[in-house]
């Protein structure tokens, strides 16, 4: 409790307040947070060498069972043509278990140099040697801190349906121009 410890919101200042934490740092958006940085920087990550996945959650019409399974095969069959044996580091999205990644990645038979990893986001990122964003925000802590990336998602126009149904706006990831991969031979593309 005597040590610096590093909270998202104000609300979750005061309990670590009330509970006794006596030096506490507000953080707010750590993506922007140049405090918040510095210090994930300065952490000793022991991985080393690896590109950074972040996963999106389970959605029915968006990312359903047999899209999820498809994306993820056919993701692995470019990369491990491009990169061979090296380390993948699976970050869940928060709305997703680990155990259901696993599950994935057993099924389609690539549990070869594969994490998947609860660690923080942020220092999963700054310490990846690329990312790979399976439609989800996660892609824009590696464009804020300048990691190679681009999104991967092969449902456009599904996706485009579904935010028009529920009337949610234009996608994110269309809007912030980020580099896109819509099939294979466009991930084939960014991969190299």
């Amino acid at each position: 409790k005597k040590k610096l410890f590093l909270v998202n919101n104000f609300p979750e200042y005061k309990i670590f307040k009330k509970i006794g934490y006596k030096t506490l740092s507000l953080i707010q958006n750590p993506y922007e947070n140049k405090y918040y940085i510095s210090e994930c920087k300065k952490v000793n990550f022991s991985r080393k060498n690896y590109i950074l996945v972040y996963s999106s959650g389970y959605n029915k019409e968006i990312f359903n069972k047999n899209m999820r399974h498809h994306q993820y095969r056919v993701f692995f069959n470019a990369y491990r043509r491009i990169f061979k044996d090296r380390l993948i580091i699976i970050k869940p999205h928060p709305g997703e278990s680990a155990n259901d990644i696993k599950k994935i990645l057993i099924k389609i038979n690539q549990t070869k140099n594969v994490i998947v990893s609860e660690d923080n986001t942020l220092l999963l990122t700054i310490n990846a040697l690329g990312s790979i964003s399976f439609l989800t925000g996660g892609i824009f802590c590696s464009i804020f801190n300048n990691i190679p990336t681009f999104n991967f998602y092969m449902w456009y126009s599904k996706y485009r349906y579904y935010l028009n149904k529920n009337k949610l706006g234009k996608c994110h990831m269309e809007k912030s121009n980020c580099r896109n991969a819509r099939n294979e031979s466009d991930l084939y593309r960014e991969l190299s």
